[in-house]
């Protein structure tokens, strides 16, 4: 497996005291336009950066949020566009879900009772919800594995699934279950669905209609009642154009296009998140 970039951890900390004050969907929208302002200055594509929200509390938390995360942001920019440009960036075991499965067993400390597997969902979200968690007394913990996914689509996983399970997420993520003892399982299709509805119309449409605080209120449900381990298949990548302007999907083809266009590549990296209640030791 991959081993997480130290720069996440601080990322989460920096969107938990940003959460103590403001609504979480404004803390994620602060999130993705900081992710994607670094990244265009990064990739010296200055003149596609959006003019952020200026006046009011929107205005200030751009601000906060640029202060706050920008460092991690660009320390994690840098790490995915390393293991990108290695000559040999994926090795078998970090895209093999029985390897997966095997460094959950053994760096998982608890007992996981729920697994939820989620198609599509980007480290920007884990990040976010993770810090929302943080602050209804739910303890999340960002598990140092990274899953790689080379081609960043779905298909990559499912057809991992054992004999005797479906090919397809679900079959994988009862597979994950079973392996950690987990009592239940289930997959969610919305961040995929908002991607392939909403993404190709444009980076603010996306972000406009991706609820990031339905996805961390269900989780927070969840995790009450139990510890529930969350991970994802692939996440998605902002995309750059000179006739589109910014626009998300997943599973963006890299070596069949001009690299600088793409500007987040989230869709080739899937991060692990653990959440518990706080009074479980």
């Amino acid at each position: 497996m991959g081993r997480l970039p130290a720069a996440l951890y601080t990322l989460v900390e920096g969107l938990e005291k940003l959460t103590a004050n403001y609504k979480l969907p404004d803390v994620y929208r602060a999130l993705h336009y900081v992710a994607v302002e670094t990244a265009l200055l990064r990739r010296g594509l200055r003149a596609a950066v959006g003019e952020a929200p200026k006046g009011g509390a929107a205005g200030l938390l751009v601000a906060l949020a640029r202060r706050a995360l920008r460092g991690p942001l660009s320390d994690i920019i840098t790490w995915m566009d390393r293991k990108l440009r290695e000559d040999t960036p994926f090795v078998v075991s970090e895209g093999s879900v029985e390897e997966l499965a095997k460094e959950l067993r053994g760096s998982v400390t608890r007992r996981v009772d729920k697994v939820v597997a989620h198609d599509g969902l980007s480290l920007l979200e884990l990040a976010a919800c993770a810090a929302y968690l943080r602050q209804v007394g739910i303890q999340a913990v960002v598990a140092d594995v990274v899953f790689v996914n080379p081609p960043g689509v779905t298909r990559y996983v499912s057809a991992q699934a054992p004999p005797g399970y479906r090919q397809s997420l679900a079959g994988v993520s009862q597979m994950l279950a079973q392996k950690l003892n987990a009592r239940e399982h289930e997959r969610s299709w919305y961040v995929d669905w908002v991607v392939h509805n909403y993404g190709e119309g444009g980076w603010v449409s996306f972000i406009e209609h991706l609820d990031v605080e339905f996805i961390a209120k269900r989780l927070a449900a969840a995790a009450t009642n139990g510890c529930v381990l969350v991970f994802s298949d692939h996440g998605y990548d902002v995309v750059f154009s000179e006739e589109r302007g910014l626009y998300v999907v997943h599973g963006y083809k890299l070596k069949e296009a001009d690299r600088e266009r793409v500007v987040l590549p989230l869709s080739r990296f899937s991060f692990i998140l653990v959440a518990f209640p706080a009074s479980v030791g």
